[in-house]
């Protein structure tokens, strides 16, 4: 099964192996000792887990096709 958005995806592999969700951070003065499993120390940053892309949290980002041409692909502009 090579699809970790497909309900049956075992769920052992999906938190070892399963995709990364978009997170928001942002640096903050105050250093924070809670060490999150996928990412290690929190330390002097802020982090809200905003999900997977599987949920559909592209559909809502018009700014992603500029985030994409800025990357260097720039068919995501174009429509190609």
């Amino acid at each position: 099964m090579e699809d970790p958005a497909h309900p049956a995806y075992p769920q052992e592999l999906l938190d070892k192996v399963g995709p990364r969700n978009m997170v928001h951070s942002w640096a903050t003065d105050k250093d924070d000792p809670t060490v999150m499993p996928r990412w290690g120390k929190v330390g002097k940053q802020k982090i809200e887990d905003a999900g997977t892309v599987e949920n559909g949290i592209f559909s809502g980002l018009d700014w992603f096709p500029t985030f994409l041409a800025a990357a260097g692909e720039d068919s995501a502009v174009k429509g190609k």
